[in-house]
């Protein structure tokens, strides 16, 4: 696609002009709420710490059972690692719309590719990190947690030892399947890029 030069700039209508700052306010828009649920991402790890720091203070006073302390722990994780996942999902759904639709909107209006580039940009040089990493990392902590628990009560196994499991189990299943679909959702823009 050609660039925009300034005659071309100029011969824009007003409606051209007015739907690009619609679709830039809207772009805006979904830029604030990524950062709010990148906010989100970060702030749900120190609640977790906090939790289980207050789980297992309490436990080692002896106000909670180890069985409660352990499959709460891990309950808290499982929490912690879906609410994570929620966050992400919608970081990575917005950036679908900006990329998919509404890039596609402006481009058309402008008559240059030359817009919103950011995501291209980064599926060639690369992030700080594997993007895998917070695909999956909370799902992988969530079954270690799961194990370690269960490694840990494994001397005292009790019918709640068992209730436990098979609830944080369920959770499991419900966080892995989130990330499946986090996945799935960063393909859909990446290879659309």
């Amino acid at each position: 696609m050609r660039r925009l030069g300034k005659e071309a700039r100029e011969e824009l209508s007003d409606t051209a002009k007015a739907l690009i700052q619609v679709h830039t306010s809207e772009y805006s828009a979904m830029v604030t709420r990524i950062s709010r649920f990148v906010s989100l991402q970060f702030v749900i790890w120190p609640v977790l710490i906090g939790a289980l720091t207050f789980i297992w203070t309490e436990n080692s006073k002896g106000h909670i059972p180890s069985v409660l302390a352990a499959w709460g722990s891990v309950l808290a994780v499982q929490f912690a690692s879906q609410n994570y996942n929620f966050a992400l999902y919608e970081v990575y759904n917005h950036v679908r719309y900006i990329e998919q639709v509404l890039r596609r909107r402006v481009v058309t209006l402008l008559h240059t590719d030359a817009v919103w580039k950011y995501e291209r940009y980064l599926n060639k040089t690369g992030k700080a990190h594997s993007a895998w990493i917070g695909d999956i990392g909370p799902a992988i902590g969530s079954l270690a947690a799961l194990l370690l628990s269960a490694y840990w009560r494994w001397g005292d196994w009790e019918v709640s030892d068992f209730w436990g499991f098979a609830l944080n189990g369920v959770f499991l299943i419900q966080v892995s399947l989130s990330a499946c679909r986090i996945v799935m959702v960063r393909r859909s823009f990446l290879h659309a890029a």
